[in-house]
């Protein structure tokens, strides 16, 4: 959820979108988000690096 909110923040700072879209981007971020009983480091990484570049992609179709 982090991830999905620091990109967002960061695209509503740069004007690419509105500050309403922000919990929208999150939300369809963390919709498609799976959970996992403890994950390693590694998972956590991974799942952070394609956290912000879907959220990218949700926010450029919005």
């Amino acid at each position: 959820m982090n991830a999905a909110d620091e990109v967002a923040v960061d695209l509503f700072l740069k004007g690419k979108i509105g500050f309403l879209d922000i919990p929208k981007v999150v939300r369809k971020a963390m919709e498609s988000h799976s959970t996992k009983r403890s994950p390693s480091l590694d998972e956590i990484y991974q799942v952070d690096a394609e956290t912000r570049q879907k959220t990218a992609e949700y926010a450029a179709r919005s």
